[in-house]
């Protein structure tokens, strides 16, 4: 029986509040994000936090050695490829993947007689060649050595093969889960949060529709919200009101100090006095700019999540609807901003 609700916020609505809530008045439960920042911040806070890399790598994974015969018992998981001593090797090891059947792929082609069911003792004592010597360095005897890809892909093969034995796992451990950032997710963490979505685990999805900034995963955008909260508690009514009116995006502020402001990419001197932050896009076009800036200056992509008590500047000839709204809704105060063209 599901047992799952989505909570959709605006920027600034309040997820982390709503979420430490949650957490205080109820025992045994895990905060799930899509970045390290965010589950760090938690982690300080006093709450079990990982995102699903990390949970799959230091409680799933591990679970599963003896339904994998290729991975030893008691085999510590290296992800990273630094311990590889040939640079050649390092480069083709990337090319070694897994599917969900547990074949292992090389360049995309299957390499017959190669799986996850083989036993580790057998891949060892295979003669030595190229493509086997990589595969050998990833399935080591004490140590999976593997590449953030080519863990994503062991973890989706455990969901494919085994979602039952991973809910059984979850469930004995966790009383619920929350999923924030859940508009981010694609790939094989969206499968993840679509398993427990479905499952009877309790589930709390958060996140917010329009900032999906990569544009990959599109599941959670479908999702009716059980909880909608359009206040924001960070951005001011004006430029709340900006937003409603150009983006047509349904947020309002809490208070009425700091505007939106229209500026020409020529005058953008008299904003550079160091005490406003920078966003853009992309650097194209704009070097001069950002290598003379005098303040803080970030992508949209690494300022997202974060909340500014500086003015802002946003520039650039032309932005789409998410990545400006994102940009727009990072300060407390004013925005400033020479955006001609809004692209859907």
């Amino acid at each position: 029986m599901m047992n799952s609700q989505v909570y959709k916020f605006v920027a600034g609505g309040g997820k982390t509040t709503i979420s430490k809530g949650i957490m205080d008045e109820r025992n045994n439960g895990l905060y799930i994000a899509f970045t390290n920042s965010v589950v760090n911040d938690m982690k300080k806070s006093g709450y079990l936090a990982k995102t699903i890399d990390s949970l799959f790598t230091s409680f799933i994974m591990p679970k599963f050695y003896a339904s994998i015969p290729l991975i030893n018992n008691h085999s510590l998981i290296r992800l990273n490829d630094v311990n590889i001593t040939s640079k050649f090797i390092d480069t083709r090891s990337r090319n070694i993947r897994i599917n969900t059947n547990g074949e292992i792929l090389f360049k995309g082609k299957i390499q017959p007689g190669f799986t996850l069911q083989m036993s580790n003792s057998k891949l060892q004592s295979h003669p030595s060649r190229l493509n086997l010597d990589i595969i050998k360095n990833i399935f080591r005897l004490n140590e999976l050595n593997v590449s953030f890809d080519q863990m994503k892909d062991l973890s989706s093969y455990l969901m494919h093969n085994y979602s039952n034995e991973i809910l059984s796992i979850l469930r004995n451990r966790f009383s619920y889960i929350i999923i924030d950032e859940a508009q981010d997710l694609h790939g094989y963490l969206e499968e993840f949060a679509k398993m427990l979505y479905a499952s009877d685990i309790e589930t709390i999805l958060l996140g917010d529709d329009n900032q999906n900034i990569k544009n990959k995963g599109h599941w959670f955008e479908g999702l009716d919200g059980t909880n909608v909260f359009n206040r924001t508690y960070r951005c001011t009514e004006q430029v709340c009101s900006w937003i409603r009116e150009q983006l047509k995006i349904d947020i309002y502020g809490t208070n009425n100090i700091g505007g939106f402001y229209n500026f020409n990419i020529v005058d953008i001197d008299h904003y550079n006095d160091g005490n406003r932050i920078l966003i853009y896009q992309n650097s194209s076009g704009k070097k001069d700019i950002i290598d003379s800036w005098l303040g803080e200056s970030y992508t949209v992509g690494n300022i997202k999540g974060s909340t500014v008590h500086e003015d802002i500047v946003i520039v650039g000839k032309e932005m789409n609807i998410k990545n400006y709204y994102t940009s727009i809704t990072r300060t407390t105060k004013n925005v400033y901003s020479c955006i001609k063209k809004i692209r859907k």
